[in-house]
């Protein structure tokens, strides 16, 4: 990552794609060190069944999010340049289908505050509200990777960082165990991005860009990534949906504290992986086994570095600052990071192969790794807890990630 960095620094005066990446991966840093402190302080100010319900919560906003956004992200990113406004209100065009599935949920929740079932009633509500602003938040980092328009982005990261680390000390100081009230803070973190979308799309809605063919186009290529879309957070977080199935919401409490602590070191590779995209159509690493694999060991050696800087603040918190119960979690950092490490791996392999035309083997790829992962985490889970799920990962991982490299090999004689 210190090498990725310094290569940015030095061409960013001279490249707009440097300075693209670099405001990615700093905004991808600010919060990812965020991300890192409130869950810390989570653990703090919430017992490790509560801790574990907000986990659980936040997993399904994120990948109901991904699923909703019906795998147009990368295709829009591949294929569109614009300004601010006009991208967000093409991706908004494009997206439109998922606030009818939205609407569905609505109409739901409303249906079992009725009949009295307020208890799950009202996380779904707010996990229903928080996918609404999530998605607007990825819309607005679409459409500054696809623009180049640093205020509007940098605006809605920094204030809904800000907010999330406001809101997160505030209640950790009142004491507040509640896991709802901590779901609520992040729905409201989330709204400025919901703002910025709904002015956006006003002011283009009528812009030239937004034509039937190039939405129909995206949307295509989008439902055959949506299944690698799907498999890819499912695969980055298993745990969070499974744990709480095979074990508790208190067995994922305490997991989540090393887990959520690590998964912030493959945030920035992602980042500059997805701003790489436009710049791989051209220089062709698909075809290109050497440019591939140094791509590749960047990717990886930025998620270790990242890793091993948090693992290094989060022992002694967790020895010196958590109660003693997240003690157990520690043994879970060093599988954790090798599944990070493969999974950054093959973020960047994937994009490679989509900047190479190549959005079906990413699908095949998610799958049969998302597959494989499932049977081993019913077969783990259950006999040792997070230690499986973290193993789990990382046989689903490497599943993911030979699949591509072998598609890719086996379709490298075609393309030359």
């Amino acid at each position: 990552m210190v090498k990725i960095l310094h290569e940015l620094f030095a061409k960013v005066r001279g490249s707009q794609t440097a300075t693209l990446t670099l405001w990615l991966l700093v905004s991808q840093l600010l919060a990812a060190g965020v991300s890192f402190v409130v869950n810390i302080i989570a653990a703090y100010g919430l017992d490790p069944d509560q801790r574990g319900l907000l986990a659980f919560y936040l997993q399904i906003g994120y990948l109901f999010t991904t699923f909703l956004l019906l795998g147009t992200e990368k295709p829009f990113l591949a294929n569109v340049q614009a300004r601010f406004s006009p991208a967000v209100a093409l991706l908004l065009r494009i997206v439109r289908p998922s606030y009818i599935i939205i609407a569905v949920i609505f109409v739901g929740v409303l249906g079992l505050y009725a009949f009295g079932f307020t208890a799950i009633a009202a996380p779904i509500g707010l996990v229903a509200v928080f996918i609404i602003c999530n998605q607007h938040l990825r819309i607005v980092r679409a459409a500054y990777i696809t623009s180049g328009d640093l205020r509007p982005f940098l605006t809605v990261i920094t204030t809904t960082n800000v907010l999330t680390l406001a809101f997160a000390v505030l209640l950790a100081v009142l004491q507040h165990g509640n896991f709802l009230t901590w779901l609520l803070a992040y729905v409201v973190a989330n709204v400025i991005a919901t703002v910025y979308v709904a002015k956006s799309a006003f002011v283009a809605r009528d812009d030239e860009i937004i034509q039937l063919d190039l939405i129909r186009a995206i949307q295509r290529q989008g439902l055959r990534l949506l299944p690698a879309s799907l498999g890819n957070i499912t695969l980055f977080r298993p745990d969070r949906l499974l744990l709480p199935l095979l074990a508790s919401p208190a067995a994922l409490g305490v997991y989540i504290v090393v887990s959520a602590a690590l998964e912030v070191a493959v945030w920035p590779v992602q980042q500059w992986s997805d701003s790489k995209m436009r710049q791989w159509q051209q220089t062709r690493p698909f075809a290109n086994p050497r440019l591939r694999l140094t791509i590749v060991s960047k990717a990886a050696l930025g998620v270790l570095g990242i890793a091993l800087a948090c693992s290094a603040v989060l022992v002694p918190v967790v020895l010196w600052v958590l109660p003693d119960e997240y003690n157990a979690s520690l043994m879970l950092i060093l599988p954790i990071t090798c599944a990070n490490i493969l999974f950054g791996a093959s973020r960047a392999q994937q994009g490679i192969a989509i900047s190479g035309n190549r959005s079906g083997l990413v699908s095949t790829a998610e799958v049969s790794g998302l597959l494989v992962s499932v049977g081993a985490y019913i077969v783990l889970i259950p006999l040792f807890g997070g230690m499986g799920a973290a193993v789990g990962s990382i046989i689903g991982n490497s599943v993911c990630f030979a699949v591509t490299e072998l598609g890719i090999w086996l379709a490298r004689p075609a393309e030359e």
